[in-house]
């Protein structure tokens, strides 16, 4: 995250980033990191649309348990997400 910061005395804008107090192989091993995740997601969604397209040629009963599935698999990482986003919402709402 970038933060800009302006000095009224002297009218200067200061730029700061979170980047800057990582060292290098930090920064290497989270833009990797990042990197890994995105490419291991576009990987994973192709699978989705080959069982998607299974799904739609067998009956009405198959196609609601692979919706069941989708939704019970989605849920405890987006409860993750949202329990961690909560609680930094909350601890930066009085900043």
């Amino acid at each position: 995250m970038i933060f800009a910061q302006i000095d009224e005395a002297t009218n200067k804008i200061t730029i700061k980033s979170s980047f800057r107090g990582l060292g290098f192989m930090k920064r290497l091993v989270l833009i990797t990191g990042i990197i890994l995740t995105l490419a291991a997601g576009t990987a994973q969604a192709q699978g989705c649309s080959v069982c998607t397209k299974t799904a739609q040629g067998l009956d009405d009963k198959s196609a609601k348990g692979l919706n069941g599935g989708i939704l019970y698999l989605a849920f405890l990482p987006l409860t993750i997400m949202g329990t961690v986003g909560f609680f930094w919402w909350r601890s930066n709402k009085g900043n």
